[in-house]
């Protein structure tokens, strides 16, 4: 008897075991990879992984994890949890001197749909990768689709031709036409995988780039230099081309596709009013739209990135007097029992303010380390930069006004925070004096560059950035105003009620 028990024991085990490991393995994404010669200089680097929030776009980093394999051999292993069946998430590259090499077709970073045990090798040889195992079907599509987002050469100095010769009304036609000859072929790409991907999956990657085509378009003629006829025609036409609202499961998943609808209700907001000037516009009017526009889901995932996006954003004609935080309670009561309220939510508590603020411990230049903690009692003003950052070059002289105002009160502390991944990148722009100033502490993010906690925390994604802390540790204002556009004085606004 005893036998009996000892062997059902140990089948027991042997059944157990596989089983929680294939639970494991379920649960996750397996990605591993080769570089190729034609890929130099990030072997000793690492392979990252950025996973999105489900229903954010891809630059909120507030709602992203971060993962990172190291590259040894020119090959990489890592493991992703999935934080739902689907999920999207982009990849990149980072060299031994911290240096970042997003992996796209083209210039910007184009994200790719993950599934729950998926197992992928990615043979990378520059920006072009090579897909194989079980789920690459998915991502080679994807591949294929990224590839034809730019426009052939002949296409593309054809329409610059004609805008050199001032032939405005047939440049834009021209160019709508070939945003729908784009749509096709990426519609005859997708229709060569029906037999080998869900319908489900394929009209997800339909409207995700039918978003990326329509959002890029709207948000060139958005932040234009100037405003015509002619492109108040075009925008029209955009606007019947793109249809009305999509509301099905597919467009509601997409990645790209909000994004594309919250952009045209800002563009056409900016291209209201006179022929020839820019339209003044307030958040209210952005979100009264919205509300008015959309419903369900839909409405609920654009309020989202409304918010996110235009409280961290500088976004000429909007009009910055008019808080977006006004209207986030508003949100709240008309939005589902869905995502996007729970990260709105989220979004409010970590950023609004009066909130507690982040507690940092970060490394200072002389090994010292410095805490929230350490301030106590002083307003924090804390400038963001790295490394080839144009705008963050520009920041030290703004803020130079702001500083000599208080630089001889001990009740206000400036930090300078470098977001490079590599030391060396941080002490080198020290020493160049065009990121930092005197006067400030220099910090450094511990070498998890732009991945630290305290970015995403505030969710930030582009640099340079600002932050404001009061006295008591609170987040006075995570977006405050820009120095490099009233040189300075609504900082000093902002500091000085904090200092009363």
């Amino acid at each position: 008897m005893k036998n009996y028990y000892r062997c059902l024991t140990l089948l027991l085990f042997i059944y157990v075991l596989p089983a929680s490991l294939t639970a494991s393995a379920i649960d996750s994404v397996n990605i591993t990879g080769v570089l190729t010669p034609g890929t130099v200089g990030f072997n000793g680097g690492f392979f990252n992984c950025k996973v999105i929030g489900n229903n954010a776009s891809e630059d909120e980093t507030m709602f992203s994890k971060n993962f990172e394999a190291a590259i040894k051999n020119n090959q990489f292993k890592i493991t992703v949890p999935a934080n739902s069946d689907l999920f999207y998430a982009t990849f990149s590259l980072t060299d031994t001197a911290g240096k970042t090499k997003i992996l796209s077709v083209g210039n910007e970073s184009e994200a790719y749909l993950l599934q729950k045990g998926d197992s992928i090798n990615i043979r990378i040889n520059g920006s072009f990768m090579v897909f194989s195992g079980s789920g690459a079907e998915k991502l080679s599509c994807q591949f294929n689709l990224y590839s034809l987002m730019n426009l052939p050469n002949g296409a593309n100095d054809r329409y610059c031709d004609l805008i050199s010769n001032g032939d405005y009304s047939q440049a834009y036609s021209s160019k709508l036409r070939m945003i729908k000859i784009q749509l096709a072929m990426k519609r005859a790409v997708l229709n060569s995988y029906q037999n080998s991907l869900p319908a489900s999956v394929i009209n997800r990657f339909y409207a995700d780039h039918l978003g990326m085509l329509y959002h890029d378009t709207f948000y060139s003629l958005y932040t234009g230099d100037k405003k015509d006829l002619y492109k108040i025609k075009y925008l029209n036409d955009l606007n019947i081309s793109l249809g009305s609202a999509d509301t099905s499961l597919a467009a509601l998943s997409s990645i790209y596709y909000s994004q594309c609808l919250l952009w045209k209700e800002l563009t056409f907001l900016r291209f209201q009013g006179n022929t020839n000037n820019f339209n003044r516009f307030s958040f209210k009017q952005l979100y009264d739209n919205i509300c008015n526009k959309y419903q369900g889901g839909l409405r609920d995932k654009i309020l989202l990135q409304a918010f996110v996006d235009m409280k961290g954003m500088h976004m000429p004609g909007m009009n910055k007097t008019d808080d977006v935080f006004n209207y986030v309670d508003d949100a709240l009561s008309i939005m589902g029992n869905n995502e996007s309220k729970r990260m709105l939510q989220e979004w409010r508590e970590k950023v609004a303010i009066g909130k507690n603020a982040y507690e940092f411990n970060l490394e200072g230049e002389n090994g010292q380390r410095y805490s929230l903690d350490d301030f106590k009692g002083k307003i924090i003003v804390a400038d963001f930069w790295f490394n080839g950052c144009m705008g963050c070059t520009q920041m030290p002289g703004a803020l130079k006004t702001v500083y000599e105002k208080y630089k001889d009160d001990n009740r206000v502390a400036w930090l300078s925070i470098c977001v490079d991944k590599d030391a060396k990148w941080w002490q080198y722009g020290m020493k160049s004096g065009l990121y930092t100033m005197a006067g400030e502490i220099n910090l450094f993010t511990d070498g998890m560059g732009s991945t630290h906690p305290m970015l995403a925390h505030y969710g930030y994604s582009t640099f340079p950035q600002l932050l404001v802390i009061d006295g008591v540790g609170h987040t006075a204002d995570a977006y405050p105003p820009d120095p490099r556009i009233d040189k300075g004085e609504k900082l000093i606004i902002l500091i000085d009620k904090l200092l009363r």
